[in-house]
C-alpha cells in the first residue's frame, strides 16, 4: 500500500497565466491531496500577451512551473475576427500564433517547466457545419490548424510541453458554463478543473522521474 506523504512535503510552486478567471482552477490545482502537492497562483487575468511580456520579464518570481491556459480568440485577434464576421485570412491567424509561441519562448527561458493547455474547436450548430470545415478559413479547421502551429513553433524548447484539452471537456454539457462566464469571467465548470488537475499532476509525476501515484 502506497505511504503516506508527511505534511512537510515539498509543494511544486505555478504560476498560472490565463485570459479567463482561473482563480477555479489555482483552487484545484492547491487544494487536490494527490502527490505532488502544487501551490497555485493564478495571475490577474487579461490580455495574455501582456501576461506572457511580464512575466518573462520578471521571471519565474519562486515559481518552478508555469501553466498558460487560454481560449483561442484571446490569443488570436484574427481569429477572434472569424468568430465575429466569418471572414479571416488563415495566414493572419497563424501569424499569431507565431507570436504566441515567441512569447512562450521567452518565458521559457525564466521558467523551469512551461504547460500550454491546446484549444478545441468551438460548439456549432448544424447549420454552420459544414461552412465551419472549410479548409481554407473556416471556424472548426483554422481552430484545428492552431494548436498544430504551436505545437510546431514549441517542439524545440526544453521544459515546454503542450497538453491537448480534448479530455478536458470531453462532455460539454458539463463543462461549459455560460452563466459563470458572464457572472465571473469562468468559461468551465469546476469538473473540467479537476481533470486538467489531474494530468498536469500526472505530467510533474513523470518529470520527476516518477512512475506511480503516491497519495
Amino acid at each position: 500500500m502506497p505511504e503516506r506523504l508527511p505534511s512537510t512535503e515539498h509543494r511544486e510552486s505555478a504560476l498560472i497565466l490565463a485570459d479567463f478567471n482561473a482563480s477555479g482552477f489555482a483552487a484545484s490545482l492547491t487544494h487536490d491531496a494527490e502527490h505532488p502537492r502544487i501551490a497555485a497562483h493564478a495571475a490577474p487575468f487579461g490580455d495574455v500577451r501582456a501576461l506572457l511580456d511580464g512575466a518573462a520579464a520578471a521571471g519565474n518570481d519562486g515559481h518552478g512551473m508555469c501553466v498558460i491556459w487560454t481560449r483561442p480568440e484571446g490569443v488570436s485577434a484574427s481569429f477572434a475576427a472569424l468568430v465575429a464576421t466569418g471572414e479571416v485570412a488563415l495566414a493572419d491567424v497563424l501569424a499569431d500564433i507565431d507570436d504566441f509561441a515567441t512569447r512562450i519562448e521567452h518565458v521559457s527561458r525564466r521558467c523551469a517547466r512551461v504547460v500550454v493547455a491546446t484549444w478545441q474547436p468551438p460548439r456549432l450548430n448544424e447549420a454552420f457545419r459544414a461552412l465551419a470545415m472549410k479548409a481554407d478559413g473556416g471556424l472548426s479547421a483554422v481552430v484545428m490548424r492552431m494548436p498544430l502551429r504551436l505545437v510546431e513553433r514549441l517542439s524545440h524548447l526544453q521544459g515546454v510541453t503542450c497538453l491537448d484539452t480534448a479530455a478536458w471537456v470531453q462532455a460539454p454539457d458539463d463543462a461549459l458554463d455560460s452563466r459563470m462566464w458572464y457572472a465571473a469571467k469562468v468559461p468551465f465548470r469546476q469538473e473540467v478543473f479537476r481533470r486538467a488537475t489531474r494530468d498536469i499532476k500526472s505530467l510533474l509525476r513523470a518529470s520527476l522521474g516518477e512512475s506511480r501515484k503516491v497519495i
